[in-house]
């Protein structure tokens, strides 16, 4: 996937930081390798007083917060996981889950597809339920001026 990003021709580091978290963190999580290695310059630049560039951050906490009705982030439903943040960093005492191949994958995915629908439904049909509960069903005889 390739993302083009409009900027000036001289920009600092700080500059390419901010669009990096703002155009590409936003959309695929923040690579493990840049989060050990840029972690603390990042955090810089998401610290700035300026409401415009924490709007990215917004953006990559409502993409990574569960939906109400299917349980999973919209990352989670497009990718399969979350992305990794800070917190990811940490050791567990639990082993990390093996790589998967590609077919184990594509069922996997089919899986959770399958249960976000059903999820989406089941709301739907809570949420028409719900709205329905004290309307009446009008009845109309020929004749009538509707």
């Amino acid at each position: 996937m390739a993302h083009f990003i409009a900027c000036n021709k001289t920009i600092n580091v700080t500059i390419v930081a901010a669009l990096f978290f703002k155009e590409i963190v936003r959309l695929h999580g923040v690579p493990m390798m840049l989060l050990k290695l840029f972690l603390e310059d990042i955090m810089e630049v998401a610290c700035l007083k300026e409401w415009d560039l924490k709007l990215a951050h917004a953006e990559f906490s409502f993409h990574r917060a569960p939906n109400y009705s299917t349980r999973k982030s919209p990352f989670e439903i497009c990718y399969g996981v979350n992305p990794l943040i800070s917190i990811d960093l940490v050791p567990f005492t639990i082993e990390p889950k093996a790589s998967v191949e590609a077919e184990a994958k594509a069922k996997e995915m089919k899986k959770l597809y399958e249960e976000v629908k059903e999820k989406i439904e089941k709301t739907s049909q809570q949420y028409k339920a719900k709205a329905n509960q004290h309307r009446k069903q009008p009845t109309f005889i020929p004749g009538d001026l509707v």
